[in-house]
Order: C-alpha cells, then sequence, then structure tokens
C-alpha cells in the first residue's frame, strides 16, 4: 500500500494538492492511504468535519473507487503562528510515521513575506527524509 502525506488546509493551494495525489496515485487502482494532516490552533472537531467534507468532495469529483482508496484526516491542536513553526510539525509528523511521499502546496507568498516568516513548503522540502512533491 502506498502511503501519502498531504499537508492540507483549507485554501485553493491545500486542495490543488490533495487533488493532485489523486490524480498521480489513485487512478490506476493501486491500495493507498491519504493522510490529510491539518496543524491549527483552534477546536479540532469542526475542521476535522470541514476537511473529511473536502476530501469527500474531490473523491467524488475524481469518481474513485473507494474500495482501494483509505483516507485518514488527522487534525492536530498546535500553535501555528509562522510558516517555519508548521514546516517543523509536518517534518516531525513525517519522522514518526511512514510515509512514502508527501504532497503539499505552495502559497506563493512575496519576497518580504518569505524572508520574514519562512515558508513551510520550503522547510518540508529541504528537510524531509522523503520525497516530497510542492504543488504551485
Amino acid at each position: 500500500m502506498k502511503k501519502i502525506l498531504v499537508p492540507f488546509d483549507p485554501t485553493p493551494t491545500g486542495e490543488k494538492a490533495l487533488e493532485f495525489a489523486f490524480d498521480e496515485y489513485a487512478q490506476d487502482g493501486r491500495d493507498l492511504l491519504i493522510e490529510a494532516v491539518y496543524f491549527n490552533n483552534h477546536d479540532e472537531e469542526p475542521a476535522r468535519s470541514l476537511y473529511k467534507k473536502k476530501v469527500d468532495e474531490i473523491a467524488e469529483k475524481h469518481d474513485l473507487d473507494e474500495g482501494n482508496i483509505n483516507f485518514n484526516i488527522v487534525v492536530r491542536s498546535e500553535d501555528t503562528e509562522s510558516p517555519r513553526k508548521v514546516g517543523k510539525l509536518i517534518i516531525d509528523y513525517i519522522q514518526n510515521n511512514d510515509f512514502d511521499n508527501v504532497i503539499m502546496g505552495q502559497h506563493g507568498k512575496g519576497l518580504k513575506e518569505s524572508i520574514l516568516e519562512g515558508s513551510a513548503s520550503k522547510k518540508v522540502a529541504n528537510n524531509s527524509p522523503i520525497p516530497v512533491t510542492i504543488v504551485p
């Protein structure tokens, strides 16, 4: 079974990353586990419901056979005030779990924001022990 981690947020970029995971891995009938993980500093249950709905919408749009695809939606309540912090949380999550690939979106911040705040996708790409696919 192929295990893909999709650090997911409720933005068009996050949805594009999840759709890319379905496009690349779910169309050929292989067994697949997609774990969508979202780190926030809010209550976990409303976020879990939102992500379940988004994952279901994307799976339905792609007319996927749910028999060979497992979805696991993980919502962790963490301090996520900066992209660097989110990047570190994702790296820690990768190191504590067994994944084959990471697929994540890039928010395309401007130069000033990238310098001041950093980039979660850049941190993950530079520090991940497994392959990372960045979806623009």
